[in-house]
C-alpha cells in the first residue's frame, strides 16, 4: 500500500483534549450570562497520544488483532495510528478518536484515514455526538454520518478525507430537529445542545472479513466556548424542556393515581375479580416505579412515553366490575371472555389477568363491500380446555334475509413469542434481552412453540418423512453468505395450516383470537348476523354473537400511493423459493402479490433485474394477476444509477421504459443511491439529469432539508425518513415534485397502533404523497431469527414455502390505509355534491368540509381513529342523500 508523505506536529493533547493554543476572544458575550466564544486549533496524531477506543462493540463478535501506534513506512520516523480487526461473524463496530468539545461557534474537521480489506468489509467516518444535558438518554450518545462513502476495494491505495466544515450549523439545522422530532418528547431543537465527543469509525464485515484501518491525523479548528463555562448555557437551554416533561409526567402520574384508586375501592365479590386487582395493582406500582426514574432521568423518549400512555390505559379501562358480574350470574363457564380492540396497541400475554376490553360476547364490525376488517376476543381458560376449536356459522342480514357465507370470516391466533429486548417500541437491537410478545396470525397455533423457562423459541418444519421444531432464536446462527441466510423452501419447510387447528389451553391462561371479515365486493348494505362457536373435543362451550353492518357505498382508491419496499423476484437460481426476502418462487411471488393487495398496497417498489426479460415479463404477469396494475413503477436497481458513462446510462434508462410500455408502465422512477447524503448525494446530479433526459424520473430515499437542498430541483420524489413533516411536504410541492414516508418506523415494531397511527391519517394531515416503509420482510440473517442480526428484523410478514403468515403490525397497517381510503370516499363525494348536489346535499358538503379542516389540525394521537371513521361514515352517508338504508 502506498502511503505519501504527510505533516505531523507531535502535539500531545490527552482526553479530555487540552486547548492547545492561545485562547482568544472573537466575540463579545451573548448576554448577562453567555461565556466567550474563544479561537482554538488542534491536531491529534500517533506521535501526539492518539488513540481508538471503542463506542459500539456490536454482537462482540471480532476480534482485535492489533490496535496501537506504528511506522509510517513511506515517511521513516513518522507514526500512524493503527486498527487491525477480523470478523467472526457478520457484524458493525464503532471505533472513535476521543474528542469531548462543546460544540458551540464554529467548529471545522479533518480527519485523514486509509483502510484495507481482506474481503468484504466496508468502512466510513463520521461524528458522533452526545446530548447536554439529557442524562442516560441513549447512553448519552448520539451517532451521526457526516460522510457516508463506503470504501469496499480490496485494498485502498488513497488516503481518505472526511472534513466538516461548520459542525454547529449542522447541529441546528439538522441534527437538533432529527433529535426533537424523532426522540426526545418534550424538546424544541432550541433546547438542544451537543458535544463532539468523537470521530468515528463505523466498520462492518462478514465472518472472515479481516479490516485495518490506519489513521494519520485529525484536525480541529475554529472558535468554542471554555468547557468549564458551559454547563449554565445548555442548563438554561434546556430548562424548557424539562419543565413540560415534569409537567407530562405528573399528568402521567395522576392519571396512574386515580386509576389506582379505583381499582381500591371497588367491591368484589369473585375470586377471579379480585385476582385481576391485584395483578393491575402490581402492574400500576412497576409503573409508578418507572415514571419516578423518568423524573430522575430528566429525559424521555417519545416511545417511550406512549408505550407508558399505553400502560396506564390499559390499568384505566379494566373493568372489575363486568368480570365480578359476569361470573357471579353464569352457572358455569369454561372461560371469561373478552371482546376487545385489536388495534388499541395494548400486548395480551397469555398469563396477564388485565385485559383491555369488555366482558362480554357481541362482536361488532362495520364495513363496506370488499373491505377488509378486523375484530378480536380473547379467552381466559378457567379450567384445561382440550382441542378447542372455533367456527364460524354464514352471516345472515336481518332485513332482506341475505346471506355472506362464512369463509368471508377468517380466524387465527395471535401467537406470543420471544423477540428482542426493544419489542413493541423499536427495532433497535438488543439480543441480551428478551421480550415476550404478540405478533403471528396463525392458523396452526403449534407452528412456533415457546419454551417459557429458558425464553427460547422453536420453529416447526414439515419435511416429507418427518417433522422437526428448529431453534429460531439462536443468536450466533450463522448469516453467510453475505448477511442473508438464504434457506431454500426444501431446506427450511414452513407452513402454516389452510385451515384453524384445534389448540389446548391450560387453566389460567389467555389465547387471542384474530378475526378479519373479507366482506364480498358485492354484498349488499344491512346488518347481518352470525356466530362464532367454541368447542371442546367436538363439544359446544360457547359462543359469541358476530354483528356485521355493509355500508351502501364502496371505499375509494385512497389518495395517497401506497407502497412498501418489496424486494421478491424471480430468479434462475432459485426456482423452487427461499425462505427469504429475496428469490421467489411463482407461488409464492403470486401469493405474497395477493398479500400486498390485500393490504392497500397499490404500488410496491420493485427489485426484479431488467436483464433476464423472460423473468421479468413473468414477474409482471403475476403482479397483474394479484390485481395490482399500477402505471407507475418505481424500480429498485432496474439500471446501474452509478454508471459514468453518461450515453450507457441513457441508453439503459431508454430500454426499460421502452420494455415496460408493453406492460403500460407509463412513467418509470429510477432508485438512486438509497440514504445518500453530503458528498454523495451531490455527485449524482449529473447521472440524475442523463435519467430526464432520456425520459425517466428519479426516487430516492433521504432526510429533511438534506435531499431538497441538494438535490430538490431535479429529484422527482422523495422517501422521507421519519415522522412526517408540513413544511417539507410543501418545499417539495412548491417544486412539482413529490414527498413519501419510511423509516416512522420501519417494519418491524410489532405494536398495530403505531402502524395505523403513522401511515394513516398522520399523511393527510402533513400534505404527503404517500408512504413506503422497509420493509414487506427482509432477510437479516435468518428471517426467522430476531437476535442473529446487527438490528432486528423489519418484517411485516414471515415468507413460507406457499405463502406468508401475516402479523398484528401489518394489520394495522392495512387500517391505517382503510383510513385514507374513507377520507378519499368522503373527499369526492363533497366534490360531487358541490357540483352536482342539492341544496340539502351542498350544505352537507359544506359541514363536512368544516369537520376536515378542524381533523387536519388534531392531534390524532390523542384521538380515537375508529370515532373518526364512524364520523366520516355518518358525513358520507348525508352526502349520498340519507343517512339510512
Amino acid at each position: 500500500m502506498k502511503i505519501p508523505s504527510l505533516r505531523f506536529h507531535g502535539i500531545n493533547t490527552g482526553f479530555p483534549i487540552a486547548l492547545i493554543s492561545l485562547l482568544v476572544a472573537v466575540a463579545p458575550p451573548l448576554g448577562a450570562a453567555e461565556p466567550e466564544l474563544k479561537m482554538f486549533q488542534r491536531q491529534l496524531n500517533a506521535q501526539s497520544g492518539m488513540t481508538l477506543i471503542p463506542w459500539y462493540k456490536g454482537n462482540k463478535g471480532y476480534t482485535v488483532h492489533f490496535k496501537g501506534v506504528v511506522d509510517n513506512p513511506a515517511n521513516p520516523g513518522k507514526k500512524l495510528y493503527k486498527l487491525d480487526i477480523s470478523f467472526n461473524q457478520a457484524t458493525r463496530v464503532y471505533w472513535g478518536i476521543p474528542v469531548n468539545l462543546p460544540v458551540e461557534g464554529n467548529l471545522k474537521t479533518k480527519t485523514t484515514y486509509a483502510i484495507m480489506n481482506e474481503k468484504g468489509g466496508k468502512g466510513k467516518c463520521g461524528i458522533g455526538f452526545g446530548l447536554e444535558p439529557c442524562p442516560n438518554f441513549r447512553d448519552n450518545y448520539i451517532y451521526t454520518h457526516i460522510r457516508t462513502e463506503e470504501k469496499t476495494a480490496l485494498s485502498s491505495e488513497k488516503w481518505e478525507t472526511v472534513e466538516m466544515n461548520d459542525i454547529r450549523k449542522y447541529c441546528v439545522e439538522t441534527a437538533a430537529p432529527t433529535v426533537a422530532r424523532k426522540y426526545l418528547a418534550d424538546a424544541a431543537p432550541e433546547n438542544i445542545s451537543f458535544r463532539l465527543q468523537s470521530i468515528t469509525f463505523f466498520l462492518s464485515g462478514t465472518t472472515g472479513t479481516r479490516m485495518t484501518l490506519l489513521v494519520d491525523e485529525l484536525n480541529l479548528e475554529g472558535a468554542t466556548f471554555d468547557d468549564s463555562e458551559t454547563k449554565d448555557l445548555v442548563a438554561r437551554r434546556w430548562q424548557p424542556a424539562g419543565e413540560k416533561l415534569k409537567r407530562r409526567i405528573n399528568a402521567l402520574k395522576q392519571r396512574l393515581e386515580n386509576a389506582i384508586h379505583a381499582l381500591e375501592n371497588e367491591s368484589l365479590e369473585t375470586r377471579e375479580a379480585n385476582a385481576v386487582r391485584n395483578q393491575a395493582l402490581e402492574k400500576a406500582g412497576q409503573i409508578d416505579q418507572t415514571l419516578k426514574n423518568l423524573a430522575k432521568r430528566a429525559s424521555v423518549e417519545q416511545v417511550e412515553e406512549k408505550e407508558l400512555s399505553r400502560e396506564i390505559r390499559a390499568v384505566e379501562a379494566i373493568r372489575l366490575k363486568e368480570i365480578d358480574h359476569f361470573l357471579s350470574n353464569t352457572k358455569e363457564h369454561f372461560y371469561l371472555p373478552f371482546v376487545v380492540d385489536p388495534l388499541n396497541g395494548q400486548k395480551i400475554l397469555p398469563t396477564d389477568l388485565s385485559i383491555v376490553g369488555k366482558i362480554g360476547l357481541d362482536l361488532h364490525l362495520t364495513a363496506s363491500p370488499g373491505e377488509y376488517e378486523p375484530a378480536s376476543f380473547v379467552i381466559r381458560a378457567l379450567a384445561d380446555l382440550k382441542g378447542l376449536t372455533v367456527s364460524t356459522s354464514d352471516l345472515v342480514c336481518k332485513e332482506s334475509g341475505g346471506k355472506i357465507s362464512g369463509t368471508h370470516v377468517d380466524i387465527r391466533t395471535v401467537k406470543c413469542w420471544y423477540q428482542a429486548g426493544t419489542a413493541w417500541v423499536s427495532i433497535n437491537q438488543q439480543r441480551d434481552k428478551k421480550v415476550l410478545v404478540p405478533e403471528l396470525l396463525l392458523k396452526d397455533d403449534s407452528l412456533v412453540a415457546v419454551d417459557a423457562i429458558k425464553q427460547e423459541n422453536y420453529l416447526k418444519l414439515t419435511f416429507p418423512d418427518w417433522v422437526e421444531y428448529r431453534w429460531i432464536s439462536d443468536p450466533k446462527e450463522k448469516t453467510e453468505p453475505g448477511p442473508y441466510r438464504i434457506w431454500t423452501a426444501s431446506e427450511f419447510p414452513v407452513q402454516d395450516a389452510p385451515n384453524l387447528q384445534p389448540l389446548d389451553l391450560p387453566a389460567g391462561t389467555n389465547k387471542q383470537f384474530w378475526i378479519t371479515l373479507q366482506a364480498p365486493a358485492d354484498a349488499k348494505p344491512g346488518d347481518y348476523e352470525g356466530t362464532i362457536t367454541l368447542s371442546q373435543k367436538d363439544s359446544p362451550i360457547g359462543t359469541f354473537k358476530l354483528n356485521v353492518k355493509i355500508l351502501p357505498f364502496k371505499l375509494a382508491d385512497p389518495c395517497y400511493t401506497s407502497s412498501v419496499y418489496y424486494r421478491g423476484i424471480l430468479s434462475h437460481k432459485h426456482p423452487g423459493g427461499t425462505i427469504s426476502s429475496e428469490d421467489k418462487s411463482a407461488t409464492q411471488l403470486l401469493e405474497e402479490f395477493k398479500n400486498l393487495a390485500a393490504h392497500g398496497i397499490t404500488n410496491p417498489l420493485c427489485y426484479q433485474p431488467f436483464k433476464d426479460k423472460e423473468l421479468l415479463d413473468q414477474y409482471f404477469e403475476i403482479r397483474k394477476k394479484a390485481g395490482i396494475n399500477a402505471t407507475e413503477l418505481y424500480y429498485c436497481y432496474g439500471i446501474d444509477i452509478e454508471d459514468t458513462d453518461i450515453p450507457r446510462l441513457k441508453q439503459q434508462v431508454t430500454s426499460v421504459r421502452e420494455y415496460l410500455g408493453k406492460n403500460d408502465i407509463r412513467d418509470v422512477y429510477f432508485y438512486g443511491a438509497d440514504e445518500a447524503m453530503g458528498d454523495r448525494l451531490k455527485a449524482q446530479r449529473t447521472r440524475w439529469n442523463a435519467v430526464h433526459e432520456a425520459g425517466g424520473k428519479i426516487i430516492a430515499s433521504g432526510i429533511v432539508r438534506e435531499n431538497f437542498e441538494k438535490m430538490g430541483d431535479i429529484q422527482d420524489l422523495l422517501v422521507c425518513e421519519n415522522a412526517p413533516d408540513k413544511a417539507e411536504a410543501a418545499r417539495w410541492h412548491r417544486n412539482h415534485h413529490k414527498i413519501w414516508c419510511y423509516g416512522y418506523p420501519q417494519a418491524g415494531v410489532e405494536n398495530p397502533a403505531v402502524y395505523r397511527h403513522n401511515y394513516g391519517l398522520l399523511l393527510w394531515q402533513k400534505d404527503y404523497d404517500g408512504a413506503a416503509t422497509f420493509a414487506y420482510h427482509i432477510s437479516f440473517g435468518n428471517i426467522w431469527n430476531d437476535f442473529d442480526y446487527n438490528h432486528r428484523e423489519e418484517n411485516f410478514t414471515y415468507p413460507t414455502i406457499n405463502g406468508v403468515i401475516d402479523t398484528m403490525a401489518w394489520e394495522g397497517y392495512r387500517e391505517g390505509v382503510d383510513d385514507v381510503r374513507y377520507l378519499t370516499t368522503l373527499l369526492r363525494e363533497i366534490e360531487t355534491a358541490k357540483a352536482n348536489g342539492s341544496a340539502k346535499q351542498k350544505n352537507a358538503a359544506a359541514n363536512a368540509e368544516k369537520y376536515l379542516l378542524k381533523l387536519k389540525g388534531t392531534n390524532l394521537e390523542e384521538e380515537n381513529l375508529d370515532e373518526i371513521r364512524a364520523e366520516m361514515v355518518k358525513l358520507i352517508l348525508s352526502l349520498k342523500k340519507s343517512d339510512t338504508y
